[in-house]
């Protein structure tokens, strides 16, 4: 389904909207600080690109915020954060770019290794 022009420019002022509430004065600043093509970013932040869901997805999970607000601006924007949370936040935002990836590199693969149905172990039986 293709979306509106007034769609598209919802988004994009809810992502701009989410970086600023995550702290980050500019497109160019959140770009750079979290390893993304700043002119790519900026064009899906001032409305020049559309948003893939996937990409949609990656700057939800980057700025705290519920993908589905972001894309359709349904429900609640963000989502409680405990402590613990706050502090690996803020010690993730403090790596350069490189630090960044590697974390999310590794995060990426940590995932890609998880069974996603349960597995089912067969005790042996008694003899």
């Amino acid at each position: 389904m293709a979306q509106t022009l007034q769609t598209l420019q919802d988004i994009h002022s809810r992502l701009r909207q989410a970086r600023a509430d995550a702290g980050y004065a500019t497109a160019e600043e959140a770009a750079t600080k979290l390893g993304w093509n700043p002119n790519t970013y900026r064009a899906h932040e001032n409305g020049q690109r559309g948003i893939k869901p996937r990409i949609a997805s990656k700057y939800a999970g980057a700025f705290r915020v519920n993908v589905v607000w972001l894309t359709h601006g349904e429900g609640v924007a963000y989502t409680p954060v405990n402590n613990e949370e706050q502090a690996l936040i803020a010690r993730f935002r403090a790596l350069d770019a490189s630090g960044r990836k590697h974390i999310l590199d590794t995060i990426g693969y940590l995932i890609s290794r998880t069974p996603t149905e349960p597995t089912i172990t067969r005790l042996p039986r008694n003899a």
